[in-house]
């Protein structure tokens, strides 16, 4: 006997699944969209589900289309132009897409009877709005906990970018405002940005860059263009100097 379908019913409950599989990948990523972008990717999550209706597609193209809705959600949601960036959020995505089902397919093997419809890799379930919302909410415990015990994570609101110009080339990097950096440039007065010396490589040729961060050869040595300085720094158990530069440009932006 086939089971009826209700497109509203569909829709919505995919919306819910979507919303709260991004809910995770969020938490996991540490990645914050925006709340419009969250509920437009879990929409589309509930829109993509009416390809259940369609006859049923051979596994090469459900692989294929699966991962197209995959790639529009966490396109739409994140809002993310850095690709490592972007195919990270995916991942995590597919993954917890996958971690979701399995979990969902351990609650209907304890059921007494069936709940589930699936066709072209889209789920329709024939349970109780309160039922689904405990499933979700299982998903979320269990997955929080699992990021809790296996990930240490930064809050997202102070991770910045930054893009660093100096002769005229520019390098992109995330940075930590960390309050506990108290270091100054002792010549004028300012704040200093540290930085791993690997980050800012492309913007010195590979001899001045060796000769400045590598080497640490003195003020005295470095070229003219640079004015390289070095400044004092003290840790709980250490204190060390740092070649430090003035750059001609840096832009600070957050996730938004």
């Amino acid at each position: 006997m086939q089971q009826v379908i209700y497109v509203d019913v569909l829709i919505f409950l995919n919306t819910i699944i979507t919303f709260i599989i991004l809910l995770t990948t969020v938490e996991i990523s540490g990645v914050s969209p925006k709340t419009f972008r969250l509920l437009t990717g879990s929409l589309l999550g509930g829109i993509f589900s009416l390809i259940i209706l369609a006859p049923e597609m051979n596994v090469f193209f459900v692989f294929a289309t699966r991962l197209a809705m995959s790639v529009s959600i966490v396109s739409v949601t994140f809002n993310i132009h850095k690709v490592k960036k972007f195919l990270r959020c995916l991942a995590l995505f597919v993954v917890i897409s996958f971690v979701f089902a399995g979990i969902v397919y351990f609650f209907e093997s304890f059921s007494s009877s069936s709940f589930l419809q699936m066709n072209n890799s889209m789920v329709y379930f024939d349970v109780s709005f309160l039922s689904l919302v405990i499933m979700c909410g299982i998903v979320f415990a269990v997955i929080k906990i699992l990021n809790k015990k296996l990930f240490i994570k930064t809050r997202t609101d102070m991770i910045y970018e930054l893009e660093i110009t100096f002769n005229e080339k520019t390098v992109s990097t995330l940075a930590l405002y960390d309050s506990g950096n108290c270091v100054q440039d002792v010549y004028t007065g300012k704040p200093v940005i540290i930085v791993n010396a690997e980050e800012i490589r492309d913007l010195f040729d590979e001899k001045t860059f060796n000769s400045l961060f590598v080497d640490f050869s003195d003020e005295e040595n470095a070229p003219g263009d640079i004015k390289l300085r070095f400044l004092p720094v003290k840790s709980i158990s250490s204190s060390t100097l740092l070649p430090a530069f003035t750059a001609q440009k840096i832009i600070i932006s957050d996730e938004n």
